[in-house]
């Protein structure tokens, strides 16, 4: 049996990773997504991805052999002390002309967008890192390659002076709901709209500790 494991990307990963996101988005949000999204430029999607890295934005690979299975991209923040504990509204822009959008696992947006956000605790801050995005290709799942990143990112954060973790997920989602419950992630009460260009994708915002163990 291959070896499964996690390591963190280098810019040499970035058309991996860039075609792994474009495969993920496409089988789990083609009826959430425009076509300008799911029929982006791989290319182009890539560079992003390799100044990200070379940046040193953190991004985690889920390996099993010689195989690249999943990713995870995490922000580390921080939101200032002063900041409001919402997004507040961004001028509209071109996706094309946009770093690599926040997406959570299965949940994805176009990059130029509009987003609103209300309510939610206090849960983000100096001490507060994000999940952006967790994504395992279909045919690997269920292999614990999902929990493995989760516990990888969570790590990630803690070593960053992090103490806790938010992620953004399609309301409802499922899949993702029952995930993060199993480490004791729940909603914190913060939803957001996110314009996509073609409709509007609503996202319910998940918190919890960052000791992330998936059984």
């Amino acid at each position: 049996m291959s070896r499964a494991a996690v390591r963190p990307a280098t810019p040499d990963d970035a058309a991996t990773v860039a075609a792994l996101q474009l495969e993920v988005w496409r089988d789990a949000y083609a009826e959430l997504l425009p076509a300008s999204v799911l029929l982006g430029d791989p290319a182009v999607l890539a560079q992003r991805w390799a100044v990200r890295i070379r940046d040193g934005g953190p991004v985690l690979l889920a390996v099993e052999g010689s195989a690249v299975v999943g990713m995870a991209a995490l922000d580390l923040g921080p939101v200032g002390p002063d900041e409001p504990d919402q997004l507040v509204d961004s001028d509209a822009s071109d996706a094309s002309d946009e770093a690599v959008p926040p997406i959570g696992d299965a949940r994805a947006a176009d990059s130029g967008d509009r987003s609103d956000s209300t309510g939610g605790s206090p849960s983000t801050g100096t001490g507060t890192g994000e999940i952006e995005q967790l994504l395992v290709l279909p045919r690997w799942s269920r292999r614990g390659h999902g929990g493995r990143l989760l516990g990888e990112a969570g790590a990630l954060l803690r070593r960053a002076g992090r103490t806790r973790g938010i992620w953004w997920a399609p309301e409802p989602d499922r899949s993702v709901e029952r995930f993060l419950a199993g480490v004791q992630w729940f909603p914190d009460g913060a939803r957001r709209a996110v314009d996509t260009g073609e409709g509007v994708l609503a996202e319910v915002r998940y918190a919890g500790g960052l000791d992330l163990v998936v059984l």
